[in-house]
């Protein structure tokens, strides 16, 4: 009766040591944002524009540019990005230091 016991806790013991195992092995790992390469030239922030819609900012770090794009839902549920706007943060900083010299 003792070996049946026995038996039986070991069974159980190497049960939750391989679902341990598996849990352990089987997470995915973590997504770091902007991390290496070409990351570190483009900065990407999602904006709610309605309830149903969101939106896309991008900043490009070396060519100093913000574009806003615009998810639209286009066929078979797929949605498309259009680009509405882009600025051209060296001319507008360029004018605003000027605006606050001529005062």
């Amino acid at each position: 009766m003792r070996k049946n016991v026995f038996l039986g806790l070991l069974v159980c013991v190497n049960l939750a040591l391989f679902t341990a195992l598996i849990l352990r092995v089987t997470q995915p790992t973590a997504a770091y944002a902007q991390s290496g390469g070409l990351a570190d030239n483009l900065l990407v922030v999602s904006a709610e524009v309605t309830t149903d819609n969101d939106a896309l900012y991008v900043l490009d770090v070396r060519k100093r540019t913000l574009t806003l794009l615009y998810g639209q839902r286009g066929a078979r549920g797929r949605v498309d990005l259009i680009a509405v706007a882009a600025r051209d943060l060296d001319a507008d900083f360029r004018n605003e230091i000027r605006e606050d010299n001529n005062r």
